[in-house]
């Protein structure tokens, strides 16, 4: 099964990077690529390596494009991407959100209570990747 992504600032380095990630694996179709400033842009004049995503453009970062996509990966500068990502959460309908932004980092230590099913941990509700943090 494949999986149907959108990549919000897609134009940006992070966005580019995971454009890049993702155009390669034979699991994800990159189907809708959006910025700010650079809508309607050829993605490949912005990143001419991406020529797998060879015709794509760039379209308005809104929920209705964003909305409907298995995956919806927000690639905004910090300060931005909190709030879009709570609107998708909220009426998005993908499966998956992942937030490459600052907005959601714990200020402090929290307690996260996680389900164990046979050899997997699920956070529930959210996940927060924080690679400044590190268990040994």
């Amino acid at each position: 099964m494949t999986l149907r992504v959108a990549i919000a600032g897609a134009s940006g380095y992070a966005g580019g990077e995971v454009a890049r990630l993702l155009a390669g694996h034979p699991e994800f179709e990159v189907t809708t690529l959006t910025a700010h400033s650079l809508v309607g842009q050829s993605v490949e004049q912005v990143h001419p390596h991406l020529s797998s995503l060879h015709g794509q453009v760039f379209q308005p970062t809104t929920t209705d494009v964003l909305a409907d996509h298995d995956v919806v990966v927000v690639a905004l500068p910090h300060g931005d991407s909190g709030a879009l990502g709570e609107t998708l959460l909220a009426e998005g309908g993908q499966k998956v959100l992942i937030d490459l932004g600052a907005d959601r980092r714990p200020t402090k230590i929290l307690p996260f209570f996680v389900s164990i099913v046979g050899t997997r941990v699920i956070l529930l509700r959210y996940a927060v990747g924080t690679p400044w943090v590190f268990t040994l």
